[in-house]
């Protein structure tokens, strides 16, 4: 490990701008790149030694201050080593460090290999994938010592209470803020060092796993390449944002505080109790109305929408609802938009490459994978929709572009089962729900909640409640649905009992999925929704290369499911349809190819015309 000083800098950026494979890592003030947050050094291991680059020369709350000669002038020493095209660079969580490091125009430009994202391709087993535990896995399957501490810096922190908590909208517990500059030099530089060997040891064994797993995928490489590239191409992606009405987000919030306290008072009337959301609570109340409520599974009373609804028009239960309503609005939409929204004007969501075990992406800070969707078959519940997607909208002069998958997961099922008797009815212009509905003879509207729920994996029980029906008739639904459709039975069949013996499932595209035997009933769900994202990922690598080729202003702004958005100027209309082009080819189908629906808005996500934007 070496600290680097100002009198050997010029020697060991040489000898690391001859190096070609890099471990990296990042010390920073806080956790939104994007936002006002810096960072304060950078830590480079190559084959032989750490290097630790020290940018901070402020006093730590001890009194401490780095020697004259321990600080550095200006962090572009540092760009002959990241401009190097034909470099590798392992990081952990690469998408930060990346984006701390281009604030400074120092965006590694050679490949860039993220050991968390890669971590779920090698095991998909497991749900924490911190750079500890990582290292942890590694050494039991080499069967070596683990040295690795990498919460020593964050244990320093909280043993001296170096932060501070501020509390998220949306969210129950209290964020710790914390000031990692205030940790003396002396624990930060050989933890920071370490860090950056984990993570450069760590990516080539990940590299190395990989290659052992050939056997299980042949394909597993062309899925690493594309994880690989993913990354990159979300950077991006988060770096863009989405811009956020502001004007409009906090009206709508503060509207809503007269209706919480509103209900709160009127409860307390009702009831005499102070409104606190929950079974529980609710619970006497009503069994003074001579009311009975179920239990949920967990044996507490049952008070969900559902359930209320069924009690109107009952004041309490009207009030619940009322506030239910007016809370989700307020605190897990408007506030949470207001509290993310940078210095930009945009929010810029944390995505998780590999969050779920399925290889979809996850998103928090916030969360826009939770704003509601339109749905034809539900009208009531859109106006939430629109409610919450008004406050997002394009650029001043731009336009909003918005291709959406059609129902691509169930032609994914459909097609690789082969089942051509549905596939002729869609080929023949109808959707997937009509297609089963009519094979069925049961509406649509049940027919779409069938196929949600038995792709899923669920059972009667849950397919009964979510139609309102007994049990029995929806043991007699489910056995028609897989009567119906002989092939993709079969085919659920058979992926469950190839995975009870493999131990393993395989996306399309080659994706590994590691499965206990006891859950081999996941398989079909696994290859399903792994398969959605690999089409997803590809396409969005596909688009990217498009819009640097084009060099374009249009910019990939967000991706929720299936949906991707991007924010595109006037002049580049004609983008549109060779983005809704790439999405539609990115699966080489059996029969059933995918559709994408094409949208946009010059307003607002809520607006939204059919097909592709034409001038204002």
């Amino acid at each position: 490990m070496l600290l680097v000083t100002r009198e050997n800098q010029k020697e060991v950026v040489e000898k690391l701008s001859k190096s070609g494979i890099y471990g990296a890592d990042t010390e920073t003030f806080g956790l939104r790149w994007f936002d006002r947050d810096d960072w304060f050094s950078a830590i480079i291991a190559d084959e032989t030694e750490e290097y630790y680059f020290n940018f901070l020369d402020a006093p730590d709350h001890t009194g401490f201050k780095p020697p004259e000669n321990e600080i550095l002038p200006d962090k572009q020493i540092l760009l002959p080593v990241f401009s190097n095209p034909d470099s590798k660079w392992f990081f952990h969580n690469a998408k930060f460090d990346m984006g701390m490091l281009a604030r400074d125009g120092l965006c590694p430009t050679g490949t860039i290999h993220c050991t968390e994202a890669i971590a779920r391709l090698c095991d998909s087993n497991h749900f924490k994938y911190s750079l500890e535990l990582c290292m942890e896995r590694m050494a039991q399957d080499l069967g070596i010592p683990v040295t690795l501490k990498s919460d020593a810096v964050y244990d320093y922190v909280i043993k001296h209470k170096l932060y501070e908590n501020i509390k998220i909208p949306g969210k129950q517990k209290l964020f710790k803020n914390m000031h990692y500059d205030k940790v003396p030099l002396s624990e930060l530089f050989p933890y920071g060092c370490i860090d950056a060997r984990a993570a450069r040891e760590l990516g080539m064994y990940q590299v190395q796993k990989l290659r052992s797993h050939v056997d299980k995928s042949k394909n597993i490489g062309r899925v690493y390449y594309l994880e690989r590239d993913v990354t990159k191409t979300v950077f991006k992606m988060e770096t863009c944002g989405l811009p956020v009405d502001l004007q409009y987000t906090k009206e709508g919030f503060e509207k809503l505080q007269p209706v919480l306290r509103r209900c709160e008072s009127e409860y307390k009337e009702i009831t005499g109790n102070e409104f606190v959301d929950s079974g529980v609570a609710h619970e006497p109340y009503f069994k003074s109305q001579g009311i009975e409520l179920a239990l949920s599974e967990d044996g507490n009373p049952k008070v969900d929408k559902h359930v209320l609804g069924s009690l109107l028009p009952d004041p309490v239960a009207s009030l619940i609802l009322d506030h239910r309503h007016a809370a989700k609005l307020s605190g897990t939409y408007f506030s949470s938009y207001l509290y993310y929204a940078a210095h930009d004007g945009r929010i810029h969501p944390t995505y998780k490459q590999t969050g779920a075990r399925t290889s979809r992406f996850s998103m928090l800070d916030p969360n826009l994978q939770n704003v509601p969707r339109p749905d034809e078959d539900e009208p009531e519940d859109n106006e939430e929709s629109s409610t919450v997607r008004r406050c997002f909208k394009p650029p001043e002069g731009w336009c909003m572009f918005m291709p959406d998958f059609d129902q691509m997961e169930f032609r994914l099922m459909l097609d690789l089962a082969g089942e051509n008797s549905v596939i002729d009815l869609i080929l023949g212009g109808l959707d997937v729900h009509e297609a089963t509905a009519k094979m069925m003879g049961v509406p649509r509207k049940q027919a779409k909640t069938i196929n949600f729920m038995l792709l899923y994996g669920g059972g009667a029980a849950k397919l009964a409640g979510e139609l309102g029906i007994d049990v029995e008739e929806a043991k007699r639904l489910k056995a028609l649905y897989f009567d119906r459709l002989p092939m993709v039975s079969k085919w659920i069949r058979n992926t469950i009992s190839k995975a009870k013996i493999r131990k393993y499932a395989t996306s399309w595209y080659g994706r590994l999925y590691t499965i206990d035997p006891k859950f081999a009933y996941k398989a079909p769900n696994y290859e399903i929704q792994g398969g959605s994202s690999d089409i997803v990922k590809l396409a969005m690598v596909e688009i990217d290369k498009l819009l640097t080729k084009s060099k374009a202003e249009t910019k990939m702004a967000l991706q929720v499911h299936d949906e991707l958005i991007f924010l595109m100027p006037p002049n580049e209309l004609d983008l549109a349809p060779q983005i809704t082009k790439i999405m539609e080819t990115a699966y080489p189908p059996r029969r059933l190819p995918l559709t994408v629906g094409a949208a946009y808005s010059w307003t607002n996500w809520s607006e939204k015309l059919d097909g592709f934007p034409k001038s204002m």
